[in-house]
């Protein structure tokens, strides 16, 4: 199984370093050798996200949801049936929450990316990281 289509990493960058392994482990090392760059900025990637993740949750420990929470909606469709306004529309209603793309790309490090938890160290070694460019340097 090899997961390297244009722009598929993108969806990737956001594991931890678990995840990352177990995934590398099935999946990896690239078949091609102009992936190399991509499976090192990845593992690069989620050791910082494991590092932030750990922050995070200390700064900001998980509560307990009060009370009961309805059941969840789940839009499902085919390309280019709709399912994408729907969606806009039903996170225009107060009572509906819906994950922005930043929570779905990065579920346990998005409190740190909005600047909700941001110790120092994390915002320099972040910041650092950001700079590099990685996009322009992988494409």
């Amino acid at each position: 199984m090899i997961l390297w289509a244009p722009g598929q990493e993108l969806v990737l960058t956001g594991m931890r370093w678990r995840e990352w392994a177990s995934l590398a482990r099935a999946c990896y090392p690239p078949q091609r050798p102009d992936y190399l760059p991509r499976y090192l900025r990845l593992t690069l990637q989620s050791g910082l996200n494991e590092l932030i993740a750990r922050a995070e949750e200390q700064a900001q420990p998980p509560t307990a949801a009060t009370g009961e929470l309805p059941p969840p909606l789940f839009i499902v469709g085919s390309w280019r049936s709709g399912t994408s306004w729907l969606h806009q529309l039903l996170s225009c209603d107060p009572k509906l929450t819906t994950p922005r793309l930043l929570q779905v790309l990065n579920p346990h490090t998005f409190g740190f990316l909005e600047g909700r938890h941001s110790p120092p160290w994390a915002r320099t070694l972040y910041g650092r990281w950001a700079r590099m460019q990685w996009g322009s340097k992988l494409l």
